[in-house]
């Protein structure tokens, strides 16, 4: 068994840091929403967070649309393909007002039509790849929407605030 001082001084350090950020990140995650109103009170259509509310974990829409009769009509509307297909999707999508916004590995952040799935923007930061490359997990962690901002923990261990609208 490898004892804990055998690693990497500087990956621990970025195991620290990443921990210490994680902590942080339920409260970024509860700004979804433009008001303190809307954070509590996610309109229906909308999925604000994390667990698409603040004060459930329950991770549950209230639409009615889909229901036991007709669920397996279901088909695709739209797929979008963000980049190398290895890396995954490891966040959860938040749709605010009619567009998605999805974080991708490693730190690619996208605004999408949520009915179209037309992409509106992208933010691909250029990294600190000495940063990434020595890092036991260089994948986003998700986004937090929230007075026109999207926030984004970097896989560099940046924080980013973006224009919603830009």
């Amino acid at each position: 068994m490898t004892h804990w001082r055998d690693y990497d001084p500087l990956k621990l350090a970025q195991v620290v840091v990443f921990l210490a950020l994680a902590a942080l990140l339920p409260a970024p995650a509860a700004l979804a929403g433009s008001s303190a109103d809307e954070i509590k009170n996610c309109p229906d259509q909308n999925w604000c967070s994390y667990h698409r509310t603040v004060d459930t974990a329950w991770r549950h829409s209230p639409l009615s649309q889909v229901n036991t009769t007709n669920v397996k009509q279901l088909r695709a509307a739209w797929i979008f393909q963000p980049g190398d297909p290895r890396m995954g999707l490891h966040t959860t999508p938040l749709v605010i007002d009619g567009y998605m916004y999805v974080s991708t590995n490693p730190s690619t952040v996208w605004k999408l039509n949520a009915t179209t799935g037309e992409r509106v923007w992208a933010y691909v930061p250029k990294l600190d790849e000495a940063i990434v490359s020595r890092s036991f997990f260089a994948h986003t962690r998700g986004l937090a929407v929230g007075d026109g901002r999207v926030y984004m923990g970097l896989a560099d261990g940046r924080l980013v605030a973006l224009d919603e609208g830009t």
